[in-house]
């Protein structure tokens, strides 16, 4: 495939946002799924193109994670931030984008598209509109940044809002629930009330919340903050009075996670064999969550060049083959395995 030329840089600034008011144009206009793909992304232009669809799409969500696409609802508007080796995922995937006719953003690096063009060729050709990021930080950059993020944690934290209203009733925090409007300081005081305040929020909720945020805060690439959370959660999952409590080993994981992301592979590999341990006796070896704790292992292992990653990598696959999972997730877990075994 022959990759469009990148866009002409305007100096004066007039036309930078030309390419959002394009985008808002093209899902305003499509009656069905689509897909866009913006080229050149670059972070500190991803707060500004989120915050201009909000306003026509309030339950929009943005994904670093493209499996994510797999719990989507139909007629979504997503904002995807794949990375090159999800190239070959989005191709064998792409049904799923059709099927439930998804709008789609993706937000590529340079890299990303080239990926895209190479290695998913069927699922690039569905593009509908091409784009290219502006260089340069854009006006109010930061403050976008942060209101997307601001805004990804209050949706994440309102969809554990179910189970957790329960304990903040009974703990007497709260009396009803609080309207989809509630401000994020609402959401963070009603969920991580402090320790000290009377009475507490129990720690097993207090820990799922932490949790969450320590999620936001590694899709964001922002690791050291997302560890010092992950381990808050973690610290506090250990108080809670079930002793098998599943926010343990779910806090220890992405511990693992950002730890390795971080470049601490061998604290990270150790984190996530502990978590995989205790999940294994909480839930059985063909649990779907063992199964995608055992994928990250053999993740952070390939991507350290482990000496012996492929006996890791083997041992996974027969996890996954045995794993209690949705059949998609299944055979996308595999491949990427196959991938890894067959890399140099």
């Amino acid at each position: 495939m022959v990759l469009p030329p990148p866009a002409a840089h305007d100096e004066s600034g007039a036309r930078d946002a030309d390419w959002i008011e394009q985008i808002k144009l093209g899902l305003r206009l499509s009656r069905a799924g689509m897909l866009i793909h913006v080229d050149q992304g670059r972070p500190e232009h991803l707060g500004q193109l989120v915050r201009a669809l909000l306003p026509e799409h309030p339950n929009l969500d943005v994904f670093t994670d493209v499996r994510a696409v797999l719990q989507a609802e139909p007629g979504s508007v997503l904002v995807l931030v794949p990375k090159p080796e999800d190239a070959e995922w989005l191709n064998l995937n792409r049904p799923i984008f059709a099927q439930r006719q998804l709008k789609v953003v993706l937000y590529c690096d340079r890299q990303t598209t080239l990926a895209l063009a190479d290695r998913a060729v069927d699922f690039f050709d569905w593009v509908s509109q091409h784009h290219t990021c502006p260089d340069g930080p854009p006006d109010f950059a930061v403050q976008g940044f942060r209101q997307a993020v601001a805004n990804q944690v209050r949706k994440l934290l309102a969809s554990e809002w179910q189970s957790l209203h329960v304990d903040l009733t009974e703990a007497g925090e709260v009396s009803a629930k609080p309207t989809r409007n509630s401000s994020v300081n609402d959401f963070i005081h009603l969920f991580l009330a402090q320790s000290n305040t009377s009475p507490p929020l129990p720690p097993e909720s207090r820990a799922r919340a932490l949790r969450i945020l320590a999620e936001v805060l590694l899709a964001q690439g922002r690791y050291e903050e997302a560890e010092d959370v992950a381990q808050q959660a973690h610290e506090t999952a250990l108080h809670a009075p079930e002793i098998a409590c599943p926010e343990i080993w779910r806090a220890l994981a992405l511990l693992g996670r950002a730890r390795a992301l971080h470049g601490r592979h061998a604290e990270g590999k150790k984190d996530l064999e502990h978590a995989i341990e205790l999940a294994t006796n909480s839930f059985g070896n063909t649990h779907a969550e063992v199964a995608r704790l055992w994928l990250d292992l053999a993740r952070i292992q390939a991507r350290n060049q482990d000496a012996e990653p492929a006996e890791t990598i083997r041992k996974v696959i027969e996890v996954w083959e045995r794993a209690h999972s949705d059949a998609k997730e299944r055979d996308a877990a595999l491949e990427e395995l196959r991938r890894m075994i067959q890399s140099p």
